[in-house]
């Protein structure tokens, strides 16, 4: 621990929270952030970032907004938007109602930056990460959803500046220079992979299945098949924004109007 840091970190300590990190500090006392940034990914594997930018909460509650009016909408709305048009891996995946015997009840839209593709899906002169990775987004056909791409250009556009700019510290933090990071992730060719998940209440479950269902989630060696566990496929970390963080975050997430925002940082991305 740096003790010029003006942290009370300690090695092994027994954690009831997740850490949070300030982006504020940075000014102030940007070693600080740096062990604080090193602490949450050595001991917790998760942190909360606070005051992130662009994050403010005007942003984020309209982005949740249209979000919430895409799910609202019908069937045939988010069927126009359906992943399976598209070799890019973006769109509406949807509902998965749980079957007998499993609790995860999610529907997805994916999306990326939006851009031209490299070459045809199917053409093997490219890489296939490139094939994949690089395209348009497919949008909802419909015209009463007029903020919905708006907010999500705009939410990609933040998160692919802050994964940059976050991913940096980190490195930094671990006392190299970020000079490595952009080696690898060259912010001039950009790949982002993100996704607006749609988590369902016990509401969709029986009410006979709703305790057995809250006790498998409560229970450290649920079977992933049940609950979902999985590892993120990104290649460095994770960004996550919840709109409702549930009883299984040990924090809440802070959310004001200085635009306090958590953020969750996967360790397990740190190769």
């Amino acid at each position: 621990m740096n003790d010029s840091a003006g942290t009370n970190h300690q090695k092994g300590e027994t954690l009831t929270e997740i850490p949070i990190v300030d982006w504020n500090d940075l000014e102030s006392n940007r070693a600080k952030v740096l062990e604080d940034i090193r602490f949450a990914l050595s001991e917790c594997g998760f942190m909360i970032l606070a005051n992130a930018p662009g994050l403010h909460d005007a942003f984020q509650q309209r982005a949740f907004r249209e979000v919430r009016r895409f799910y609202d909408s019908s069937d045939e709305i988010k069927a126009s938007a359906d992943i399976a048009q598209t070799p890019y891996f973006r769109g509406y995946s949807g509902l998965y109602l749980a079957p007998e015997g499993q609790c995860a009840s999610i529907e997805i839209y994916q999306y990326s930056i939006d851009q031209e593709p490299v070459s045809a899906h199917d053409d093997e002169n490219f890489p296939l990460y490139d094939r994949i990775m690089k395209g348009p987004n497919i949008w909802p056909k419909t015209d009463t959803l007029p903020g919905f791409q708006p907010a999500v250009d705009e939410l990609c556009d933040v998160y692919f500046k802050l994964t940059h700019m976050l991913s940096e510290l980190i490195v930094e933090s671990l006392g190299e220079d970020p000079a490595h990071f952009r080696k690898y992730f060259d912010i001039d060719n950009p790949y982002l992979h993100a996704s607006l998940n749609h988590n369902r209440s016990l509401s969709v479950f029986p009410e006979e299945a709703r305790q057995w269902v809250m006790a498998e989630y409560a229970r450290f060696d649920s079977d992933p098949d049940l609950v979902g566990t999985h590892i993120d496929g990104s290649p460095f970390i994770t960004l996550l924004t919840n709109d409702r963080p549930g009883p299984s975050w040990s924090r809440p997430v802070p959310k004001s109007s200085s635009g306090a925002m958590g953020r969750s940082v996967c360790s397990d991305r740190l190769r």
